[in-house]
């Protein structure tokens, strides 16, 4: 709205800060509400929760406070490579990341409380950590498959032919997120989980040990593709000394034929999608509808005829939907047509 009014840059930084601050106020006051008339235990009970809360979130913050920090010095030296031009590129391409942040961050949200619950010793901890990283490629990958495929037609109807090398930032982004199929957010939400968050911080440190050489060799030499191939392979390093990790102490391991089964259904669809629009060239928006309903369709397909989606699997979804009414008599026939192409 600031923007809109003509404030420009500092009504968006104000646009961006202020509802932050109402909201921590709101949800101090309704803390404070909720927590009205419930006794205080005795200050020597809350005292012996300090060492271990200490103990626990110590490896955490000292890990954000280092990859936040490597993060924002390396932007911070990117302008002096690039021009303006292509850092506004860069900019509107990093704004494609919200299509898929918005399936992640909730899904991040419910993973922890969900892991926190089991332990190390239980057996149905291993099933969990590989469902969570299906259901969660199940959704990733043909949403980051549309926006790598249809990148250029939704620069255009965005930002028009004004931004012309976005696409190929946009395309390095959405490379990114196939690797949540190795489990590259549920690694940490597991150690979090498990209070081994000493592990998260070696995780940390090596990917900055591989990440600042590489970004500053690379940044001079490629600019922002030197920028986005660091964020990339970075922090690899550190998932794969969590995964073997992992493997060795808790006995999991990433169900790679269920990720390859998702994989290859994302790329049917994608080269479905890529066909298509190459052919037929109409209005953008024809174009975008058009290939997003064919990948689309043809991933539900795939991933049904090649049971990366099981007939268990859509009764388990089935059941969290039925529980709300209004949805339950709409989705009954659809769910009934999809456990008839799919595979046990």
């Amino acid at each position: 709205l600031l923007v809109f009014l003509g404030y420009g840059v500092v009504g968006a930084a104000f646009g961006y800060t202020l509802p932050f601050l109402a909201t921590a106020i709101i949800a101090v006051a309704l803390v404070l509400l909720l927590l009205k008339g419930v006794p205080c235990p005795p200050s020597t009970h809350i005292s012996e929760y300090v060492p271990m809360i200490a103990k626990y979130s110590y490896p955490l913050f000292i890990s954000s406070l280092r990859s936040g920090s490597l993060n924002q010095i390396l932007y911070f030296i990117l302008p002096f490579y690039v021009s303006t031009s292509v850092m506004g590129n860069f900019s509107a391409a990093t704004n494609f990341s919200v299509l898929i942040m918005l399936f992640i961050i909730p899904l991040g949200t419910a993973t922890f409380p969900l892991l926190s619950k089991l332990n190390k010793g239980d057996k149905v901890l291993e099933f969990v950590f590989q469902s969570i990283i299906k259901y969660e490629s199940m959704i990733v990958f043909p949403v980051a498959a549309a926006v790598f495929a249809l990148s250029d037609t939704m620069v255009e109807i965005l930002y028009g032919a004004t931004y012309p090398v976005a696409p190929l930032f946009i395309k390095m982004l959405m490379i990114n997120f196939f690797f949540i199929g190795l489990g590259d957010i549920v690694v940490r939400s597991l150690l979090n989980s498990q209070k081994d968050t000493k592990v998260v911080f070696q995780m940390t440190v090596i990917t900055l040990l591989f990440s600042a050489p590489m970004g500053f060799l690379l940044i001079p030499r490629l600019g922002v593709f030197g920028f986005q191939v660091t964020q990339l392979l970075g922090p690899k390093l550190g998932l794969i000394y969590g995964l073997i990790w992992i493997n060795k102490n808790y006995n999991i391991k990433v169900d790679l034929g269920s990720t390859s089964k998702i994989a290859v259904s994302t790329l049917i669809g994608y080269l479905l999608c890529t066909v298509t629009t190459s052919i037929i060239t109409l209005n953008p928006w024809i174009e975008l509808l058009l290939g997003g309903g064919i990948l689309a369709t043809s991933y539900l397909l795939s991933i049904l005829l090649t049971g990366a989606l099981t007939r268990k699997n859509i009764g388990d979804i089935q059941i969290i939907v039925s529980k709300y009414e209004k949805t339950k008599k709409l989705t009954t026939p659809i769910f009934t047509l999809i456990k008839k192409i799919s595979r046990e």
